[in-house]
């Protein structure tokens, strides 16, 4: 709930802003979205400092060193880990394609106004996203989770390729933004479960660390895909990851086996 009532506001953000960059261009418009981000980021940072937590502090991290070792032994024992690295790549290489959208429906002749439209049609999409992915991930665990993200970015994909108008272009942006909530709502979550209630802030910075040469890695190469090959090579790469990600998903493992976590109610 957390990620899909900021998507509702970012959705009422993304129409004002876009009204701002069609109306003042260079000249103020672009400016003001800058600054009304930076000034609600500040206030966004300041309220959460004046939260106090439900929840005991985790119990403190053994040393780095033992750390790790400890994580790759883990990595080592059994099909889980290497398993779920592979997926995260995946998701990553669907996902960059994502970030190409604007500027392929720039080439194609929308302006600035009609992302009046698109701009809310993507954080709507994030908030149905947050809570429907959410609701899943608690009810019935990652795999049910993660394929209900992958099936409507392929169909946000296929959006595209109609080329009639902002109306389908829509359905693609919101498409992208139910798929992307998967990052927030299903993948974090999932990771605060595999690291329990003890190590939760050691292994989300793990998990940060080893993801982030994908997160710039898969959009850098996607993006050169594009500029040399066309938008249709990039595209159909992120389609067939999110394909290959699905077989996956598919495999029977024990960590795709349903199961609700616990304690959490049912909506």
């Amino acid at each position: 709930w957390c990620f899909s009532l900021a998507g509702l506001l970012g959705a009422l953000g993304g129409a004002l802003a876009a009204h701002w960059a069609a109306e003042g261009g260079l000249a103020w418009g672009y400016p003001a979205c800058f600054g009304a981000a930076a000034l609600l980021q500040a206030v966004s940072a300041w309220v959460l400092s004046r939260t106090r937590p439900v929840n005991p502090p985790p119990k403190e991290a053994p040393p780095l060193g033992t750390f790790l070792r400890e994580r790759l032994r883990d990595f080592r024992v059994g099909a889980f880990w290497p398993l779920f690295a592979v997926l995260i790549v995946l998701l990553q290489v669907a996902t960059a394609s994502t970030q190409l959208f604007t500027s392929f429906l720039k080439d194609r002749g929308l302006g600035t106004a009609d992302f009046e439209l698109l701009a809310p049609a993507l954080a709507l999409g994030g908030t149905l996203g947050s809570a429907w992915l959410g609701h899943l991930m608690d009810r019935f665990g990652p795999r049910r989770a993660l394929v209900a993200a992958l099936l409507p970015l392929l169909a946000a994909l296929g959006a595209l390729a109609l080329d009639a108008g902002p109306w389908p272009a829509a359905l693609a942006y919101a498409g992208a933004g139910i798929f992307n909530a998967v990052f927030g709502a299903v993948l974090l979550t999932w990771m605060l479960r595999l690291a329990g209630p003890d190590q939760g802030p050691a292994f989300t910075g793990l998990y940060g660390t080893l993801t982030a040469p994908f997160n710039f890695l898969a959009p850098f190469l996607i993006g050169r895909l594009a500029a040399s090959s066309g938008y249709g090579p990039a595209f159909g790469a992120s389609a067939a990851a999110a394909l290959v990600a699905l077989l996956v998903l598919a495999l029977p493992l024990p960590w795709t086996a349903p199961g609700p976590l616990p304690g959490r109610p049912s909506i």
